[in-house]
Parts: C-alpha cells; sequence; structure tokens
C-alpha cells in the first residue's frame, strides 16, 4: 500500500528585499502570519483573502479556510520574471520601462504569464529601483553639467568598455546660453586625422530639459560610413551659443587638419566654424537647390511652371549654379538673365522677381554667396549629417527623449 507523502513546504523570495512567502506547489501561496509551541500559521499572501493554513510541529501542513480566487499556477514565474524587469530598471544601462518589458516578455512563452507583465503594474516598482540608482533629474543644462561634472556620477557617460567617457563640458555663451558638450577622446583623435567635417542641428530628439532647444551634431565619413563624432545640447542656435561649444571643442581638440566643414546655409554656424577653426565652409547643394524649387513654385506658379517649359528651364538652371565654380557663380548668373530676356518681355516680366530673390537672397547674401559653389567637391550634400539624424532618431525612438535615455542612446 502506498504511503500518503505530506507536501513539502517551499519557500520563495518574495517582492522587497528580505520577504518571502511559502507554498506546497499547489497554486495557492502565504504569508507567515502567527505561531505557537504546536504550528505555525499562515495566511493567503492576497489580502482580500481570508485563506488561511498551518503547519504543525509534526510536520502535517492544512488548510484551514478557503480561498475566495482560484489557484495561481503562474505566479512563481510572473514574481521571476518581474524581479527580473525591476533588476533591469536598477542598472546604470538606461532603457525606457516600455523597452525593459517589452525585452524580458519577448522570451516567455507562457501569454498568461506575459499578460501579467504589464507597465501599469509594474511602473511603481520599476520608478523606485531606478530612482535607487539613477539622480534626480535636472531642470537645465547648467544642472545637467554639474551633475555629469560630478566624479559621482562619471558612469552615466561611460562608454561600454569603460575605458572612455563621452563627456566633453559645458559650454557657455557669451549670450547667456548653456549646452552639453557629449565626445569621447577616441572620437577626438579621429577629429583631428579627418580632412572634412560634416555639421547639422536636429529637433525630433532634442531632450525634454527646460529651455533646450536643439541638438547639434558634428559627423564624419570614412571608407562610404558615417561616423558619429560630437553631440551638443544646445539651449540656444546662435552664434554665440555656437562659438561656445566649438571653443571648448577647440581645447580640447588642441591640433587638427580639416579644411573643410559642410553644412546648411545657417549663418550662426558659418560664422561660427570660419571664427574658431580658419576653414572653409560649403553649402549643401540639396538645400540650396530645394530652396530655390520651392521659392519658383510658390511665387510663379507651380501650373504656370508647366505651362511654360521656359520658365521651367529658367529655374533649373538656377537650381544648378552650386555646380559652377565660385568664380564663374556670377557669370552664370549674368547668363541666365539673358537667356530670359531673349525669351521675351512677357517672360521676362514673370521670372524676373524669382531671378532678384536668387541673386539677392543666395549670390549676394554675405555667407550664403561664399558658400553656394560644390564645384569639385567630393561631398555635394550634407546627407552624411541628415543620415545619422534619422539613425538617432529611429534609435531613440521618441519625440524629446527623457535626459538619461539621450545619454545612453549616444554610448550604444
Amino acid at each position: 500500500m502506498a504511503e500518503n507523502r505530506q507536501p513539502i513546504i517551499i519557500q520563495e523570495e518574495g517582492r522587497r528585499i528580505g520577504s518571502f512567502f511559502y507554498h506546497v506547489g499547489d497554486g495557492f501561496y502565504f504569508h507567515f502570519h502567527d505561531e505557537s509551541f504546536t504550528a505555525i500559521y499562515f495566511r493567503c499572501h492576497r489580502s482580500t483573502c481570508h485563506g488561511r493554513a498551518q503547519l504543525r510541529l509534526g510536520g502535517e501542513f492544512e488548510h484551514t479556510a478557503p480561498h475566495n480566487h482560484a489557484p495561481d499556477i503562474q505566479h512563481i514565474e510572473v514574481l521571476r520574471r518581474r524581479r527580473e524587469i525591476v533588476n533591469q530598471a536598477r542598472t546604470l544601462t538606461y532603457m525606457s520601462f516600455q523597452d525593459i518589458i517589452a525585452t524580458v516578455r519577448r522570451r516567455i512563452p507562457d501569454r498568461n504569464v506575459r499578460a501579467q507583465l504589464t507597465l501599469r503594474r509594474l511602473r511603481p516598482a520599476m520608478q523606485r529601483a531606478r530612482g535607487s540608482v539613477f539622480p534626480r533629474l535636472p531642470q537645465s543644462l547648467f544642472e545637467l553639467g554639474n551633475l555629469l561634472g560630478d566624479p559621482v556620477w562619471s558612469s552615466l557617460t561611460q562608454t561600454l568598455d569603460e575605458d572612455d567617457s563621452l563627456w566633453l563640458g559645458s559650454a557657455l555663451g557669451a549670450d547667456g546660453s548653456c549646452s552639453s558638450v557629449f565626445i569621447s577622446s577616441r572620437c577626438l583623435q579621429v577629429m583631428r586625422l579627418v580632412d572634412i567635417l560634416f555639421a547639422d542641428g536636429t529637433f525630433y530628439i532634442t531632450p525634454s530639459i527646460n529651455g533646450c532647444y536643439q541638438v547639434f551634431t558634428i559627423v564624419t565619413i570614412h571608407s562610404h560610413t558615417v561616423i558619429p563624432l560630437l553631440w551638443a545640447v544646445m539651449e540656444r542656435k546662435t552664434e554665440c551659443a555656437y562659438t561656445a561649444v566649438l571653443t571648448l571643442l577647440r581645447t580640447h581638440l588642441i591640433n587638427w587638419r580639416f579644411n573643410l566643414v559642410i553644412s546648411d546655409f545657417e549663418d550662426a554656424i558659418i560664422n561660427a566654424f570660419t571664427a574658431v577653426f580658419a576653414v572653409d565652409v560649403q553649402g549643401c547643394f540639396f538645400h540650396s537647390a530645394h530652396a530655390m524649387a520651392l521659392h519658383a513654385k510658390v511665387t510663379i506658379g507651380a501650373r504656370t511652371l508647366t505651362l511654360l517649359p521656359a520658365i521651367m528651364n529658367v529655374v533649373r538652371l538656377c537650381c544648378a549654379l552650386p555646380l559652377l565654380p565660385q568664380d564663374l557663380v556670377q557669370r552664370g548668373m549674368n547668363l541666365i538673365g539673358y537667356e530670359a530676356m531673349e525669351l521675351g518681355q512677357e517672360i521676362y516680366n514673370i521670372v524676373r522677381p524669382y531671378l532678384e530673390y536668387v541673386q539677392v537672397e543666395w549670390l549676394n547674401h554675405p555667407n550664403r554667396g561664399r558658400c553656394l559653389s560644390v564645384y569639385g567637391s567630393n561631398h555635394r550634400t550634407n546627407n552624411a549629417s541628415e543620415s545619422n539624424n534619422r539613425r538617432m532618431k529611429r534609435r531613440i525612438g521618441t519625440h524629446h527623449p527623457n535626459i538619461f535615455q539621450f545619454i545612453s542612446k549616444l554610448l550604444i
């Protein structure tokens, strides 16, 4: 005759550190409640349930009051996965709560377990865990600079191999602006060796800090691959702000060999690079052609351009002016004007305001005029910067991210 074997009581780690609960594998779980000389008493882990059990000193475990719920076989696995999620939130590798939960859920085959691991249920515990290891969110870039400059928090900007740091410092502009600059010493070394840089500003990934306006980026190209070098989180996009960022960069760079910077036609960027590094700045062929074509569409009219191919040809010739050598751009513009006059007075009257726009806003402009030509350049556009901006937008995955989330994505 088979023996009636008593179930073995299993002790499991609870949600809080140092807490435990008990079960015998039947789907019901208990907390310690009381004890006497003859028995240990347990109560159901659910506060709304009056289920009770006891363990006699002889080893007999029995339920003494019924539960008001069905057994939960998945509870142990849910707690284990919950602990894994909370521990991930406690690390200095910053991920959004949703990303942490999604990563763990993808490894769980049981859909009933996955259904219990929701952001709504886990957010409070994850917030407490994250708050125990991360500092309070800075409310300004000045506070961010003080935080990242503190050796206690140097791990926030430490590279994955722990041999370098992205934090360069804060740049204070003459206009009162503050910018936080990120570049590793290895990226500084790369910047010393390259011949060309690409610079641009982006807004979508700007961190959600009071007064933060844009993220300024500098990249380069090596073996047809875009290499991000510098990120600057800026309060303003003024010439003073750019000059402060580039001056801080020059202080650490010391020497460099690049002699050309490609950017869009933003006056502040052009003037700052010219003043700080004394290098040539080239505009973006796509930006100029797009702006000229759009102006023609708005002022002349899309229908007129479609019905009168001669006018469309004049616009196309103007868009192609950057392909000429710098000293021939004005001569090319003059030839376009002569050709427009030969089309007849009626057509010339239509295109004349547009030609004046190109002459005044582009050729005669103090910055756009000298940066317009892309003749002989291996890179006619600022697509490298645009590509990097799109890559960071996909990587961060959210509009105006948390500053710690932003920094963590730079480290990957």
